[in-house]
């Protein structure tokens, strides 16, 4: 069982359905590491934000996505 749970918006929701399968499992598999507060490969670029979104991270799945 992951250790955080995910709430989507409806945004992403709606982005979510536009990838392709293979995009979706790729995405998938990035976001149940995060939920089970694994560490990210270095290909996936993980990095506290700065300023206002201090608090936060970014990773980078694709580079479109």
């Amino acid at each position: 069982m992951p250790k955080y749970n995910l709430e989507t918006s409806r945004r992403f929701e709606k982005q979510y359905k536009k990838l392709s399968s293979n995009d979706k499992k790729v995405a998938k598999e990035v976001i149940m590491k995060l939920l089970d507060d694994k560490i990210l490969e270095s290909k996936y670029k993980d990095h506290k934000l700065k300023g206002e979104y201090k608090d936060f991270r970014e990773c980078h799945i694709k580079p479109d996505l």
